[in-house]
């Protein structure tokens, strides 16, 4: 076993935010890196809805993903720290990986995780922005992981008329120039596979964790 692909992307289902990531995000994502990369296009992007398979294990499905993804794509919202039993897990592991490879070397301390998270650009206080900031941990690990912001009024969209606006363009443009600027180097220079990122030892305690416990998940220091 090895790397199979080259970006795990993380996020709470929900109605219109899943559509927002099936039908918006994921396929601006695809295009930019592939554009920026030699994968194959199937096996750029670990997306859950198109591996959990019916009769599957959910736990080892994800496991394995994260386990043998290059990095993580997180679209970071509220429910994703407080409903969500496996985004934390997703993320913990990850960030678990640059904390045992030291990855975050100068120049640029990019590591493995690249936060996307919507915010009300009007504002100018963090927690005002986006509620997120406002949590101990994961206000934590976004000041010391700088997220993609997108402005959540003109970019989160999910009518079909959206792919025909000013609005998708900015969003393929932006995305594609993040790519380009954070991601494409790092997928270059990423930590040889390790067998151990796919044993179960190291995810039980994460993937055990009671949704109702999930708010207080303690993130790796970075």
């Amino acid at each position: 076993m090895a790397y199979e692909h080259d970006v795990f992307v993380s996020y709470k289902w929900g109605n219109d935010l899943k559509i927002w990531v099936d039908k918006v995000f994921i396929p601006i994502l695809k295009d930019a890196l592939y554009d920026t990369t030699d994968s194959a296009e199937d096996s750029i992007i670990f997306h859950d809805a198109e591996e959990n398979k019916p009769g599957g294990s959910i736990p080892l499905v994800l496991r394995d993903g994260v386990a043998r993804s290059k990095c993580m794509v997180c679209v970071i919202t509220y429910p994703y720290f407080t409903k969500s039993a496996w985004c934390p897990a997703e993320l913990s592991a990850m960030l678990e990986r640059e904390k045992v490879t030291a990855i975050r070397q100068p120049p640029k301390h990019v590591g493995l995780v690249f936060p996307v998270l919507f915010v009300d650009m009007s504002k100018t206080r963090l927690a005002d922005r986006n509620p997120v900031y406002g949590l101990p941990g994961p206000k934590n690990f976004l000041t010391k992981i700088q997220p993609l912001e997108l402005d959540e009024d003109k970019f989160f969209r999910i009518s079909a008329g959206f792919k025909d606006t000013n609005g998708f363009d900015d969003l393929r443009l932006l995305v594609k120039k993040w790519v380009r600027e954070s991601i494409k180097d790092r997928l270059k220079k990423t930590p040889s596979w390790n067998k151990e990122w796919a044993n179960d030892h190291y995810f039980n305690s994460k993937f055990n964790a009671p949704v109702s416990q999930t708010v207080r998940f303690a993130l790796p220091k970075l």
